[in-house]
């Protein structure tokens, strides 16, 4: 189209007009993609041509309008109290306008300091923020509630609210929704302090919970005295008995009423919890704190700004073996220089024991790190905390959280027997899935955010028993974006227990990312009286030589060997590759899922392509050459 055409856009149901040299402001972005050559193909679940000749986009009609205004004039321009910054973020995603999601960067950050955005290479992400350190205060001002006579009731506590003080950041990632801002007039701002929130609810223990589980530890207390009233020997009393007995009885009376009780035994009470700073090197650059699994395609990982910082790069995970004799907690990081690992069990270090192991393999791109406990008890949960030191640079990045065992778990409830992971279908679907043990009826439920997740086009759930008390447990997520990223929970329970399980999912997907050209192939051929299965991924990259890793079903990396062979060479279309992995002779352990990563050799935009290998083994001489 010429740049001076005019365009006719239907947004949601609202009209637009402009020209197609405004919405090119941005080259790359999502209007000059549609008005491609196969754009409306590619874009036909979200867009189409009407037949009045303008274009039909899916999209929110009124917040438009903020888009068309960045791409007339290049500005950003807010009414004043406007409040739907997070729906203009997520329109400002679809259309990839990178320019406008600079713009709209600090408003989202005064509005949500705690899910705060930071503007790397151009391209804004989610930066997962770590746990940053700080002090929080809470007071409450309380009695004993008396019934009659002075008698206790049965609600015998009385708290009249539960003041918190400190950091605004700090005090809304602690306590979330429970906690109450209407009294505080402060405004926005990531660093600003008050002293003017307090709790919905009443619960001091839920308040302290609520601390622990974020790291927080109780530093100091002060409490006031009781408030003690007057004694009959009083002077008060006195004065007043010589002025009128009868007075005397009714102050007495009073007295011994439970408001009077209330009132002597009230006191106010602080108490002052402090976190040391989490995932923070020693140069103050902000650590990766591991939130980044799993990754979409090409998502951008949110790393310190100084290279040389040791960084996570997974979340801990964590295995029980089906016998419940051995606990694993597994870690990666990256360390560009000579690392020391240490770790602690409520800030003991934990040395290799009879119970306890550690074992630590890999150098500097991934270094795996895992603990092993032998027949956990209840005494191995608490805080746990991992810390690397980068000895060459002297920079560390240290990863805390919390491990809860139950007491006399039953060996009948669901047990893990394939820990959790990722994996994607088609390069188009995203699987979280896992493998559990049990030998009774299970029933899953799979949550977001904590709302229940409905089985859909968007979202498929699986349970597929696999013989000898194996159950898989996945969920599929088609044409995953910015919509699911968030927290993904599943709750597989039996009649005799349960077993949680959570997936975290962030990231922006970036246009940079390798692309799948056709569908992953398996297919069958014979050679020199030689049986070969042979995996085939077709893609498009952005560099001449992209990095290619295939994974077993046993997640081990592939290298070529008699039985396996890796090609790489360029295909037909222009800036396009064809990647194989050639089996020989395969055998009943070869069934599972085979992987093919793919990334960028100099950037960390990847795809990944999965293979589901599940057949019977055949006679060699009846196999023939074919596509399955």
């Amino acid at each position: 189209m010429e740049p001076s055409e005019i365009v006719q856009l239907n947004i949601g149901g609202t009209g637009y007009t402009t020209t197609m040299r405004t919405l090119s402001r941005e080259p790359e972005s999502f209007f000059p993609q549609l008005f491609a050559g196969d754009g409306l193909d590619r874009y036909s679940h979200v867009a189409s041509k009407m037949a009045d000749g303008s274009i039909f986009v899916d999209r929110d009609g009124e917040l438009f309008v903020y888009i068309l205004d960045y791409l007339r004039s290049g500005k950003l321009i807010l009414p004043d109290n406007f409040k739907e910054t997070a729906r203009l973020r997520e329109e400002v995603l679809f259309y990839q306008l990178e320019g406008l999601s600079q713009l709209l960067t600090p408003y989202y950050n005064l509005k949500y300091p705690t899910k705060a955005l930071t503007v790397n290479g151009g391209s804004v992400v989610t930066n997962a923020i770590g746990e940053s350190g700080g002090f929080i205060t809470i007071g409450y001002r309380g009695t004993f509630a008396f019934g009659r006579d002075g008698q206790a009731d049965v609600k015998f506590r009385k708290l009249h609210r539960i003041l918190v003080c400190g950091k605004v950041t700090l005090c809304r990632e602690v306590f979330g929704d429970t906690l109450n801002e209407s009294r505080d007039p402060g405004g926005e701002g990531a660093e600003r302090y008050t002293a003017r929130l307090y709790l919905k609810h009443q619960c001091l223990e839920k308040a302290c919970d609520n601390l622990v589980e974020k790291g927080f530890k109780l530093i100091a207390s002060c409490s006031s005295g009781a408030n003690g009233l007057a004694a009959p020997s009083h002077s008060m009393l006195s004065a007043q008995a010589s002025n009128s007995q009868q007075n005397l009885k009714e102050y007495m009376n009073q007295r011994n009423s439970g408001d009077f009780e209330e009132q002597r035994w009230a006191h106010f009470t602080q108490l002052i919890f402090y976190r040391e700073p989490q995932g923070e090197c020693k140069c103050g650059v902000l650590a990766n704190p591991g939130v980044v699994s799993p990754v979409l395609p090409g998502m951008a990982k949110i790393n310190g700004e100084n290279s040389n910082c040791p960084k996570f790069v997974s979340l801990p995970s964590f295995h029980l073996s089906p016998e419940s004799e051995l606990l694993n907690i597994d870690i990666c990081f990256t360390c560009n220089g000579k690392h020391e690992i240490v770790w602690k069990h409520e800030e003991e270090i934990i040395a290799s024991n009879g119970r306890r192991t550690i074992k630590t393999k890999g150098q500097n791109s991934q270094v795996h790190s895992q603990v092993s406990i032998d027949k956990p008890t209840i005494k191995d949960s608490g805080i746990y905390s991992v810390e690397v030191l980068d000895k060459d640079s002297g920079l560390s990045a240290r990863k805390r959280f919390k491990l809860n065992l139950k007491a006399e778990r039953s060996k009948e409830q669901p047990l893990y027997m394939v820990p959790p992971s990722e994996f994607w279908l088609d390069g188009s679907k995203l699987g979280l899935r896992f493998n559990v043990r049990s030998a009774h009826s299970l029933n899953v439920n799979w949550t977001k955010d904590d709302e229940e997740i409905e089985a859909s086009e968007k979202f498929e759930k699986v349970l597929k028993n696999l013989g000898n008390n194996e159950h898989l447990v996945q969920l599929i997520i088609s044409q995953p974006g910015e919509n699911e990223t968030g927290n993904y929970s599943c709750i597989v329970k039996n009649e005799f227990g349960q077993l949680k399980t959570i997936f975290k999912v962030e990231g922006k997907i970036s246009k940079n990312a390798p692309l799948f050209l056709k569908k992953p192939k398996v297919y069958e051929k014979i050679e020199d009286d030689q049986h070969f299965t042979v995996f085939k991924v077709v893609f498009k990259g952005r560099d001449e030589n992209p990095r290619i890793t295939w994974f077993n079903p046993r997640n081990q990396v592939i290298e070529n060997s008699e039985r396996y062979k890796i090609t790489l060479k360029p295909s037909k279309e222009e800036g396009s590759w064809v990647t194989t992995l050639e089996l020989t002779e395969y055998e009943s352990r070869d069934n599972g899922v085979f992987c093919c990563h793919v990334r960028n050799r100099t950037g960390k935009d990847s795809a990944l392509a999965e293979f589901l290998f599940n057949v019977e083994i055949p006679e060699t001489g009846n196999v023939k050459n074919g596509v399955n």
